[in-house]
């Protein structure tokens, strides 16, 4: 794998046949989210991308920033995970040929986002949102029983190390902080249901997450003509970690068929 930084952005290459596949998803997760994914895609041309804007304001500069680095990358094919499936959908008509959504804020963003999100909007919570942030004191809580043990099926899959590894993108730096902080402000309670016209839409859809449940993915089937939805049975929020294999295979047998 190459590690390259585009801009404000950390961008993970892997591959070198057919064309350019970028996965991103919102913080806490960074790149490394996608890891396992990437290898099982192998040789497929894969981009894993932390997005970071820390001067984006609002959910459209988020979605116009992550706009302008798929344009430089090349990548007209995306996946988006969890808090980037509302940037994905607001990127602009016709700038990709295929977008994949798996377990992220449709209609709604859960509770304990909306709270962070609430934190992050005035200038002196968002300093106590980017305190919060911290390695030490989110990673623990986030390796918790508390935290993402109850996004995954098997607890254990959480365990520090990989708590550790897949956030440090959001909490490594002040700067990075700051960015996650802006992108949870960005967030409001509820989001528009749209997506990106003239554009190939796939839900890839772990069926039993407890935030972003599969009924989220069921409306946007329902107002999206010609949209699929693949479901990852028992699959929990981050699927992409605990079952790399499930979500390479139904991105293999749907949307990379060419």
């Amino acid at each position: 794998m190459e590690e390259r930084q585009v801009g404000e952005h950390e961008v993970v290459l892997h591959g070198a046949e057919g064309p350019l596949l970028a996965l991103v998803s919102g913080p806490p997760f960074g790149a490394a989210l996608f890891r396992e994914v990437q290898r099982r895609l192998d040789p497929r041309r894969t981009a894993a991308i932390t997005l970071r804007a820390p001067d984006a304001e609002g959910l459209p500069a988020l979605s116009a920033s992550l706009a302008e680095l798929l344009q430089e990358l090349g990548a007209r094919r995306l996946v988006a995970h969890g808090l980037a499936v509302p940037v994905a959908l607001g990127l602009p008509d016709g700038l990709l040929d295929e977008l994949v959504l798996t377990n992220g804020p449709i209609n709604r963003v859960d509770p304990i986002t909306r709270a962070l999100g609430s934190l992050g909007g005035a200038r002196a919570t968002r300093a106590a949102l980017t305190a919060l942030l911290r390695p030490r004191p989110l990673n623990a809580w986030l390796a918790s029983s508390f935290g993402l043990r109850r996004a995954v099926v098997n607890p254990y899959t959480m365990e520090r190390d990989i708590v550790a590894m897949v956030t440090a993108a959001w909490t490594s730096d002040a700067r990075a902080r700051l960015a996650a902080a802006r992108w949870f402000a960005a967030l409001p309670g509820s989001l528009p249901l749209r997506a990106p016209k003239n554009t190939s839409l796939t839900l890839i859809w772990g069926d039993q997450d407890p935030l972003y449940p599969l009924a989220q993915a069921e409306a946007a089937l329902a107002l999206t003509p010609g949209a699929q939805l693949h479901r990852i049975p028992g699959g929990q929020h981050l699927h992409p970690e605990e079952r790399p294999w499930e979500l390479a295979d139904a991105l293999s047998a749907t949307a990379l068929r060419t």
